[in-house]
C-alpha cells in the first residue's frame, strides 16, 4: 500500500509511510490543480461564476469532511482548494469585471477561508514524525 500511496501522492492520509515526507508540498498541488480543467471546462460549458463557485464547493466539501468526518482529511489541506478556486475567480473578475472586483471584500474573503487550515496546521506542525 505505500508505493500506492506515494504514486498517488496521498501519502499524507493513506497508511504505509511516506517516501520523502519534504514532498508534501507537490502532493498538496498536485491535488490542487486537479481542479483547473475542471473550472475550464464549467466555464467554457456554462460561465466562470458556476467554475468558481463549483471549485470553492469542492474546498468547503473538504473542510467539512475534515472536520466532521475523519481529522486526517486536514491533511489534504482542504482550504488551499478553497484559496485556489477563489483566487482564479478573482483574477478572472479582475479582468472581465472590474466594476465588481472594486466592491468585493477580497482580503476578508481570504481570511475567513484561511482560518480553518491556521487552526489544524498548529496541531500538525507539533506532530512527532
Amino acid at each position: 500500500m505505500g508505493w500506492i500511496a506515494n504514486f498517488l501522492l496521498l501519502q499524507e492520509v493513506l497508511p504505509g509511510g511516506n517516501a520523502a515526507y519534504t514532498f508534501w508540498s507537490i502532493s498538496i498541488e498536485y491535488h490542487i490543480y486537479l481542479l483547473l480543467p475542471l473550472m475550464l471546462v464549467l466555464w467554457r460549458r456554462i460561465n466562470w461564476p458556476t467554475a468558481v463557485g463549483v471549485a470553492s464547493l469542492i474546498g468547503l466539501a473538504g473542510i467539512a469532511a475534515a472536520a466532521l468526518l475523519d481529522s486526517r482529511l486536514w491533511q489534504l489541506y482542504p482550504s488551499y482548494y478553497l484559496l485556489f478556486a477563489l483566487a482564479a475567480g478573482a483574477c478572472i473578475c479582475v479582468r472581465r469585471r472590474p466594476d465588481v472586483a472594486a466592491r468585493i471584500p477580497w482580503r476578508a474573503i481570504g481570511a475567513m477561508c484561511a482560518a480553518p487550515q491556521s487552526q489544524c496546521c498548529g496541531s500538525l506542525a507539533m506532530r512527532p514524525r
